[in-house]
């Protein structure tokens, strides 16, 4: 009995004080994550890093929870020309699986998707944007991100499976499952 006490209280530690578990909802991120992927944040208070990829607390809404890459840490210049992202005036390689859906470039008046004028992240800020440059609400909508939000880094995919249809029942979700999991993202590294 008592180490199966030591081992509950071992695992209430790691989760409320190292670890902590994120299940991926939506686009934004995709091909890096995708929607039914689950990975392990770790929780600390180490400078972030540019391109780490982060969960936050969303700064429209605190109720919900964010995963983004830092494009751009403080006091560096973060600018986008045509899709384009420049960091201190070098043009920044897209993450490896970043991907555009919209072959457009939008002018400037339809909003900052595409086209940034140079700005200086402040100190206890962060540039973030998801690797779905198209389809994500990030530093280029809400402005820049305080580091107080930030509640860890994402390490690996610790599980992944496609999203149930719309409408599934739950013995149809658990029946479906096997066939779901996506055996070949188990344990990856998130980069």
């Amino acid at each position: 009995m008592f180490v199966l006490a030591a081992v509950v209280l071992g695992l209430v530690v790691v989760r409320i004080w190292f670890l902590q578990g994120y299940t991926i909802v939506s686009r934004s991120m995709e091909d890096t994550l995708w929607p039914g992927d689950s990975v392990i944040v770790e929780k600390s208070t180490h400078l972030v890093e540019t391109g780490e990829v982060i969960l936050f607390q969303s700064p429209e809404d605190s109720e919900h929870n964010f995963l983004k890459r830092c494009i751009a840490v403080a006091g560096q210049r973060v600018e986008i020309r045509d899709k384009v992202v420049f960091i201190d005036g070098e043009r920044l390689p897209d993450p490896r699986f970043s991907k555009y859906l919209d072959a457009r470039i939008l002018p400037p008046t339809r909003g900052e998707r595409d086209n940034l004028s140079a700005r200086i992240v402040p100190p206890g800020h962060l540039f973030v944007m998801g690797d779905n440059r198209d389809n994500s609400r990030d530093s280029r909508h809400w402005g820049f991100l305080s580091t107080e939000a930030l509640m860890g880094r994402a390490v690996r995919i610790y599980f992944s499976a496609e999203p149930a249809a719309e409408g599934m029942g739950l013995i149809d979700r658990l029946t479906s499952l096997a066939g779901r999991i996506r055996w070949q993202r188990l344990g990856s590294e998130v980069r």
